[in-house]
């Protein structure tokens, strides 16, 4: 049980550093390629604002008439605030590679021309191809392009963001590779610390069964005293409401014991005796065991059972399952009790349904915790002692099952137990 808990605490603490990782390496990235696709449209914005080139302003051309007029300082200035309102530093013109194509009257033909690695027969088949897909902008490679129409017919704009894109897969496979280690290194962290964590929980634990073990050691020979001291009495003296109670409540006291001796086995037991069983021949020599207490006060008891139905497992805790579901059955259904085997593909079912009363829907799954009884079933004056379905738990859990319980539209309840 503690190594589990401790595995468990590995898992959740894990699960969530990921999760967290994951999310803070997802904005950092996402927000790296979304700021390189905005840069690159905000050139594109400027350049078809602005013809389709840098020209002009970025050499300092001035006309022979606006020399006198428009100092170079002023000019230069003035193109600088341009690209200032795209968000653009002042060396973007000399360092954006970019060409644009013209289409009008369905021929194109390249009339800005700033790239080295694209040839101009190759810009031109981009252009088809972009045409082709019906899209107004997006990624060619590692080009940004958009469509724009101008008074000279459709242009087409591709500015190269190679290097800004592999300065954000640079990041993406940093982060990734940090990200990683960084979750290793509190897996290592996490696996050395994860004992101390769950040494108090285990040290209480073992404190817990060691007293139960004791305690049930201790208690059987007083009860078995005094159930010898009554029925001496009541050889001596004949039966009487007293030693009635007595022995009725020496019964109870020494099925708790039992029960709380059967908890602490299970609880040290580290492997099953496990063989492959007929778990129909089990459930058949169990439900004639307890046919006559099920049948009681003219109830109703149904069985469907498959035939041949086998799974590995340790007989003896089997046997000790079938016991506490159908004990369970006899003790509270009213007028019907049903019991079913069959299988589900590849896994093994054990159905037992019940018409008892006292048990609602939020506390279905509380009926497994030890010493749990609701109020109902308290005041029915069913004996029990609430440690029954616990052990059945611990059973199917030892067998790498699952056991649940849920009511349904009839009011019945339903125990279903898969291995």
């Amino acid at each position: 049980m503690i190594n589990a808990l401790r595995k468990k605490f590995i898992w959740m603490t894990m699960v969530s550093v990921c999760i967290v990782f994951t999310i803070i390496i997802g904005i950092i990235n996402i927000v790296n390629f979304s700021r390189v696709r905005t840069d690159t449209d905000n050139v594109i914005d400027y350049l078809a604002q602005n013809n389709g080139n840098f020209d002009g302003n970025k050499r300092g051309d001035i006309p022979p008439q606006q020399k006198e007029e428009l100092p170079d300082d002023s000019l230069r200035d003035e193109f600088f605030r341009a690209l200032e309102e795209f968000k653009l530093g002042k060396e973007t013109p000399y360092s954006t590679r970019y060409f644009t194509v013209i289409i009008n009257n369905d021929e194109a033909y390249i009339r800005d021309y700033n790239v080295a690695s694209v040839t101009k027969d190759d810009a031109l088949v981009w252009v088809e191809t972009v045409l082709s897909s019906g899209k107004t902008s997006g990624y060619f490679g590692d080009y940004r392009y958009k469509k724009v129409q101008t008074d000279d017919g459709l242009m087409l704009i591709f500015v190269d963001a190679s290097s800004q894109l592999s300065g954000a897969r640079n990041m993406l496979w940093i982060s990734i590779i940090v990200g990683v280690s960084s979750i290793i290194a509190i897996l290592i962290l996490i696996l050395c610390i994860s004992k101390k964590v769950v040494k108090p929980i285990a040290e209480s634990y073992e404190k817990q069964k060691q007293f139960i073990t004791d305690a049930s050691h201790e208690l059987k020979t007083p009860l078995t005293i005094i159930s010898a001291n009554n029925e001496i009495s009541e050889i001596e003296h004949g039966e009487s409401e007293s030693t009635k109670a007595i022995s009725k409540q020496v019964n109870r006291m020494a099925t708790m014991v039992k029960n709380l001796t059967a908890l602490a086995r299970l609880d040290e037991m580290s492997a099953l005796d496990s063989a492959e069983l007929n778990l129909t021949s089990i459930v058949v020599d169990s439900v004639e065991l307890f046919r006559p207490a099920l049948t009681t006060n003219d109830r109703a008891f149904d069985i469907e059972i498959e035939k041949d139905v086998k799974i590995d497992g340790d007989e003896k805790l089997i046997k000790q399952l079938l016991a506490i579901v159908l004990e369970n059955a006899s003790k509270y259904a009213k007028t019907h009790t049903s019991l079913k085997l069959f299988t589900q593909g590849q896994k093994v079912v054990i159905l037992a349904q019940n018409d008892a009363d006292g048990i609602k829907d939020e506390e279905m799954n509380q009926c497994f915790e030890r010493f749990y009884r609701s109020s109902e079933s308290r005041a029915s004056g069913v004996e029990g002692s609430g440690i029954g379905l616990s052990i059945a738990k611990e059973i199917v859990l030892k067998h790498k099952g699952s056991i649940s319980a849920y009511g349904d539209a009839q009011g019945w309840f339903n125990l279903k137990i898969v291995f």
